[in-house]
C-alpha cells in the first residue's frame, strides 16, 4: 500500500484484522471522544431543567460508539437516580429540575439592519444551482421550487402581518423571482384565510413554527405549526400532495408526544391539504 498516497476503505470492524487496524482504532477512539464531548456539553449547559431520553436498545443492536455510550449512560442514570426525590425516572426518560416556561420578549436589534434598495438576480447562476434527485431528474423545476417556497413560508410565518417581509426574503435568497411574488402571496393567503386557520393565528397566545420535538425513541420531528392556547394546543401540518395514511400517523405521534410532555390538557391535530383545500382533523 506504500505506493498509494491515499486509499479509501469502508469503515467497519473488519478493519481491526487488516493492515489498517491502527488507523481503525484511532478513528474509533476519536468517535468515542466526540460523543463524550457532546454529552458533556449537553449535560453542563442546562440552568433550570435537564431531560435526557435513553431508550432501551434492541437485544440485537450492533455494537458501536453511539450504542455503547447509550447503554452505559442508561445504566449510570438508573443507578444514580434511584432514591433521589429530585430525579424522575419514567419510560427511560431522566428528568432533573423544574421545567420553566419562558415568556417571549421583544428583542431590539443591536444595530440598524442593512437595507438594499435593489438586488439583481443572475439567471445563469440560478441555472447552475438547479437541484437534482435520484427520484426525478428535474427536482428543482419551477413548480416544485415554488412549492418548496410556499411550504417554507407557511412553516415560518407566525404573524399574518409579516407575510410581505418573508416573501421579500425569499426573493433576496434567489428562490423567488420578482414576477412570482404576487402568485406566491395569493397561494399563502389562500391557506391563511381559511376560517379555522385564520382564527387560530388571531386568537392563539403564541404561535410556534417548526420547532424540533425529540420523541421517546430519540427521533427528532418538526411539525409545521403549534398554536398555544390557555390549557390546550393545536398542531397543524401543511401537505401539498395527495392524502396519505403516513401523514395521519406522523401528526398523531406529535400530538401524543406533546401530551406526554405535560403542560396541555388537550392537543388537537390537523392536516391541511393544499391541492384539495381541505382541513382534516386527526383523531
Amino acid at each position: 500500500f506504500g505506493k498509494f498516497n491515499s486509499l479509501p476503505v469502508d469503515y467497519n470492524k473488519g478493519l481491526a484484522s487488516t493492515s489498517f487496524a491502527e488507523n481503525y482504532f484511532e478513528e474509533m477512539l476519536l468517535n468515542y471522544m466526540d460523543i463524550i464531548n457532546t454529552l458533556y456539553v449537553a449535560t453542563t449547559r442546562a440552568k433550570d431543567y435537564l431531560c435526557m431520553i435513553c431508550p432501551k436498545l434492541p437485544k440485537k443492536a450492533k455494537s458501536g460508539p453511539i450504542n455503547d455510550i447509550q447503554i452505559i449512560l442508561s445504566d449510570l442514570l438508573a443507578s444514580a437516580g434511584s432514591g433521589d426525590p429530585d430525579f424522575i425516572q419514567e419510560d427511560q426518560t431522566f428528568i432533573f429540575g423544574d421545567h420553566v416556561v419562558m415568556s417571549a420578549e421583544s428583542q431590539k436589534p443591536d444595530s440598524d439592519p442593512l437595507i438594499i434598495p435593489s438586488y439583481q438576480i443572475n439567471e445563469q447562476l440560478t441555472e447552475r444551482f438547479k437541484r437534482n434527485s435520484q427520484k426525478q431528474d428535474t427536482w428543482f423545476n419551477a413548480r416544485q421550487r415554488k412549492g418548496v417556497v410556499l411550504h417554507e413560508l407557511l412553516g415560518a410565518i407566525h404573524d399574518l402581518d409579516l407575510l410581505d417581509k418573508l416573501i421579500d426574503e425569499k426573493v433576496q435568497e434567489g428562490l423567488l423571482r420578482a414576477g412570482e411574488m404576487a402568485e406566491i402571496k395569493t397561494a399563502v393567503n389562500d391557506v391563511l384565510m381559511q376560517t379555522e386557520i385564520r382564527t387560530w393565528f388571531k386568537t392563539a397566545k403564541s404561535v410556534i413554527s417548526e420547532k424540533d420535538i425529540i420523541l421517546s425513541e430519540g427521533v427528532v420531528k418538526r411539525p409545521d405549526k403549534l398554536f398555544v392556547f390557555e390549557g390546550y394546543a393545536i398542531l397543524l401540518d401543511f401537505k401539498f400532495g395527495n392524502e396519505q395514511s403516513k401523514y395521519i400517523g406522523d401528526i398523531s405521534l406529535y400530538r401524543d408526544s406533546l401530551m406526554k410532555m405535560g403542560g396541555f390538557k388537550e392537543v388537537h391535530a390537523y392536516l391541511w391539504y393544499a391541492q384539495e383545500r381541505k382541513l382534516q382533523r386527526v383523531g
